[in-house]
């Protein structure tokens, strides 16, 4: 019973019986709101308001930018630069750097290189973007044309499922607001580059989603295709073990007081022998990465030749390189005595910025959403979410070029 204020006097009036809000599927403001399902995702008026605007505006922008800039900035083919189109200077901006492994695999196929004769292979590149790449590239006239297409068509489709997944965990306010802070970010030019970081995008975020709505081949789907896109991939694995086991009922949290311990041990061993589904999943979501060793060990007779193939960029593949990180950033950095002066590696001190700077936001939010805590307890939902999608961050982290 609640107080409500009369203009007479005060009475006690019973509680109005509770009004459910409008579902997604329901009515908002008093009319049906039409919406279709589509690769079991919701996909409304808002849905297509939120991600149109965010990858419209944003994709005019970068484009824009870019012939702006080749043209006050001219690249020039004596730097050593290749032009892709020299006639179209937006589809020209948007291929650089990797993009021309890429069309070399699309083009020729893959090679383990050669160390004695310095000729650097390209099996470090994982194939499922540069087999879409070929595959499509006779639709779309030509590779290059063909990569830049396939990427912007995977970051709008990325964009949907982030979308979606936010309004899973949040409302359609937060939704709104991620895909646009996602499409405005300066580096998402990449995203529209002949890269792989859209491909990527797309099957984390659906591997996310649908594992978070517990549809768990949709989820190892698209995390398989996930680590045949990169090699970070794999980690999506550990996601959906995680995540359907959370949902399970386990909890990595021990109790308090410490005479509990040993009964909630046996609890959590209950349920990992009654639930398979969350280990079949996360060996479903490594198959890409299976499949593509397999494809080495056949060809070329070595399942790791995506590690194998560093020693031909003059990169160290025996693994100690991990103990030297630190010494060997350091000595990347190049400082010297003329430090103000310059001397000193942008490229390497750059990427120790975003390293750096990446862990740090992922402990702040972390903290900001008590997230050790929920991995315990499961009972923040915004926190759980969290929780595995740091492990996603902290795969795709930036590691100093110089290395």
């Amino acid at each position: 019973m609640d107080a409500t204020i009369s203009r007479s006097h005060l009475r006690v009036v019973p509680d109005p019986e509770p009004v459910a809000a409008p579902s997604l599927e329901g009515e908002a403001a008093g009319s049906p709101r039409r919406s279709r399902t589509i690769l079991g995702v919701q996909v409304d008026g808002a849905t297509l308001r939120a991600v149109g605007l965010a990858f419209i505006l944003t994709r005019v922008m970068v484009f824009g930018i870019i012939l702006i800039s080749s043209v006050t900035i001219p690249m020039r083919a004596a730097d050593g630069l290749q032009f892709s189109n020299p006639t179209n200077l937006v589809l020209d901006g948007l291929v650089r750097h990797d993009s021309w492994w890429y069309n070399n695999i699309a083009s020729t196929g893959y090679t383990m290189g050669d160390v004695e004769t310095h000729v650097q292979g390209n099996t470090a590149f994982f194939p499922l973007y540069p087999l879409a790449t070929r595959l499509f590239a006779p639709l779309f006239g030509g590779i290059f044309m063909s990569g830049i297409i396939l990427s912007n068509l995977a970051f709008l489709a990325g964009l949907f499922f982030v979308y979606a997944l936010a309004r899973h965990e949040f409302d359609e306010a937060s939704a709104g607001r991620a895909v646009f802070y996602l499409a405005v970010a300066p580096g998402t030019v990449f995203f529209s580059a002949m890269y792989t970081e859209s491909f990527f995008l797309l099957f984390v975020a659906a591997g996310f989603y649908y594992a978070r709505t517990s549809r768990w081949t949709a989820a190892a789907i698209a995390a398989a295709l996930g680590s045949a896109t990169r090699n970070t991939g794999v980690a999506m694995a550990m996601v959906v073990l995680l995540e359907g086991y959370r949902q399970a009922g386990f909890r990595w949290r021990l109790p308090l007081p410490a005479h509990r311990w040993e009964a909630h041990l046996r609890e959590q061993v209950a349920v990992v022998r009654a639930n398979k589904l969350p280990v079949l999943a996360a060996a479903m979501s490594a198959s890409g990465l299976f499949a593509y060793m397999a494809y080495l060990g056949v060809s070329f007779g070595d399942p790791l030749g995506f590690i194998h193939v560093q020693a031909t960029w003059g990169r160290d593949v025996s693994g100690g390189g991990v103990f030297s990180l630190v010494g060997n950033t350091i000595k990347s950095l190049h400082f010297g005595s003329n430090l103000l002066g310059g001397q000193l590696n942008p490229d390497t001190l750059l990427n120790v910025f975003a390293v750096l700077g990446g862990f740090g936001l992922v402990l702040a939010t972390m903290r900001r959403l008590k997230v050790v805590s929920s991995l315990g307890s499961g009972s923040s939902k915004k926190a759980r979410s969290s929780a595995t999608s740091m492990i996603w961050a902290l795969s795709s982290s930036a590691v100093p070029s110089g290395i």
